[in-house]
């Protein structure tokens, strides 16, 4: 099914994520995170819950056409931390390719963690931005930088530092 989007209510600061990178926080470190410029791209959101209770929420803005490698750093957190994880994968003009490169990867990586009960939500022609509450694990379409904060603790993976995600050349992971 398609995920559903809520309307950002602006209360509270929004840590960003930027292309090829990623955020796996709690709610106890922030409120919101988001992203924008989803258009070939696909933000990939992942909620991971134990006994009805969010208690990790991931979310990375993938580069279409980019295979992934080393996305265990950003699935893992979350795959561990909980007992059903619901995925949703958001672009505007998706690729179904990538969206399917992101669901095997995820597959592979769920059965190293134990194997979690997964949901998926797929939207790839919905909003190019959207905004994540973490601690209730609902999305929101827009997102605007005005909305944000870069916190110094954000962890920052970009290509030039050990990305999770590298060129179409890379073999898959």
């Amino acid at each position: 099914p398609s995920p559903r989007f809520g309307v950002f209510k602006r209360d509270g600061k929004v840590s960003p994520v930027l292309v090829r990178e990623f955020l796996v926080t709690d709610a106890s470190e922030r409120k919101y995170m988001g992203t924008f410029g989803v258009a070939t791209c696909i933000a990939v959101v992942l909620v991971g819950k134990k006994e009805g209770r969010v208690v990790k929420t991931g979310l990375a803005h993938v580069s279409a056409g980019c295979y992934l490698k080393a996305s265990w750093r950003f699935f893992k957190p979350v795959l561990e931390a909980a007992e059903e994880v619901e995925v949703y994968l958001v672009a505007s003009y998706g690729s179904e390719e990538t969206a399917l490169r992101v669901l095997e990867a995820l597959s592979l990586f769920a059965g190293a963690a134990g194997n979690p009960k997964m949901s998926y939500f797929v939207n790839l022609h919905g909003p190019n931005a959207l905004i994540v509450n973490v601690e209730k694990g609902e999305l929101y379409s827009g997102f605007d930088l005005a909305y944000s904060e870069v916190p110094k603790d954000v962890l920052r993976k970009n290509l030039r530092d050990d990305s999770w995600i590298l060129f179409h050349h890379t073999p898959l992971i």
